[in-house]
């Protein structure tokens, strides 16, 4: 007998780029505050920032980015996400 577990799944991903900004907002698995990289270099994210936990709703700000694309991920326990957003 076999028992199927569903992955945790970030959701609702809101990605807001400004003139070398970035607002990024998402639903998480759970209350636990999850972590943010901006042009990240390597799979390793135990040097991401911290995002800002309301219970699930989460929110991270960057600034300082360069114009163009640039890539966004999210990690919240077991589950992670990237993206690409343009910078103005």
């Amino acid at each position: 007998e076999y028992a199927f577990v569903t992955r945790d799944r970030i959701n609702n991903i809101k990605a807001n780029p400004g003139t070398g900004t970035l607002a990024l907002a998402w639903t998480a698995p759970s209350g636990a505050a999850c972590t943010v990289a901006i042009n990240p270099t390597s799979s390793d994210d135990s040097g991401d920032a911290t995002a800002t936990a309301k219970g699930r709703a989460q929110s991270y700000n960057a600034t300082g980015l360069s114009a163009g694309a640039n890539i966004y991920r999210i990690t919240c326990g077991t589950a992670r996400t990237t993206g690409t957003v343009t910078i103005l």
